[in-house]
C-alpha cells in the first residue's frame, strides 16, 4: 500500500489475471509498462485469452482491450534501475517476465514460478528449463521470490523446485 501516485503498472504478461486491470490504471493516469511481445499478444490473443479464463471462472467479466502506453523492445529498466523488467524467454507463456528489484533483492515470478506446476496448457515445455537457466546465469541477489499463484512468498530455492517439477513432469508426462 502506498499513498504516493502510481506512475508506472508492468504487465509480466498478457493473461486477464494481470492484464484484466489495464482499463483501470489508465483511467487514474498511470502507464501501462509490458514489451512488445506482450503487445503483440494481447491484440492477437486477447478474446481467447478471455474466453480460456470464462471457462474456469464463469462470472471473470468481458473485458475491452487496453493495450500497454509504454513498451519495450525485451528487457527495460524503471525508476533508474531500481526495478528490472527481465525477458528470458518462453515459460509458463511465450511473453512472461520475472521483474528483479535489485534493492530489495525481491524477484516477481508470476506465473513462471510457483509451488505447483499449475496450468502448463500453454507452456512452451521445451524452452521453460532453459529460460530457468538463463535466470540463474544471472546470478542475481534474491532473498524472496514473489509467486502469481498459491504461497505467495518463497525463498530462492524455489528456481531449482520448479525447473524439477518441469523435468518431471516431462520425463514422466505428469
Amino acid at each position: 500500500m502506498t499513498n504516493k501516485p502510481i506512475s508506472d503498472v508492468i504487465l509480466p504478461d498478457h493473461d486477464p489475471e494481470y492484464a484484466g486491470g489495464s482499463a483501470y490504471w489508465k483511467r487514474i493516469g498511470a502507464n501501462i509498462v509490458a514489451t512488445e511481445l506482450t503487445e503483440q499478444t494481447l491484440k492477437r490473443d486477447w478474446a481467447e485469452a478471455g474466453d480460456f479464463t470464462r471457462k474456469y471462472f464463469p462470472t471473470y467479466p468481458s473485458l475491452l482491450l487496453v493495450l500497454p502506453t509504454k513498451t519495450y523492445k525485451a528487457d527495460f529498466k524503471l525508476e533508474n534501475g531500481d526495478i528490472r523488467g527481465l525477458y528470458l524467454g518462453p515459460s509458463h507463456n511465450a511473453d512472461d517476465i520475472f521483474v528483479y528489484f535489485p534493492k530489495e533483492k525481491v524477484l516477481y515470478a508470476g506465473s513462471i514460478l510457483k509451488e505447483h506446476l499449475g496450468n502448463l496448457a500453454f507452456a512452451n515445455l521445451e524452452e521453460y528449463p532453459r529460460t530457468l537457466q538463463k535466470l540463474r546465469q544471472l546470478h542475481l541477489e534474491i532473498d524472496k521470490i514473489i509467486s502469481g499463484h498459491w504461497s505467495a512468498v518463497h525463498g530462492p530455492e524455489l528456481i531449482d523446485q520448479y525447473g524439477a517439477m518441469l523435468k518431471e513432469h516431462t520425463e514422466t508426462g505428469h
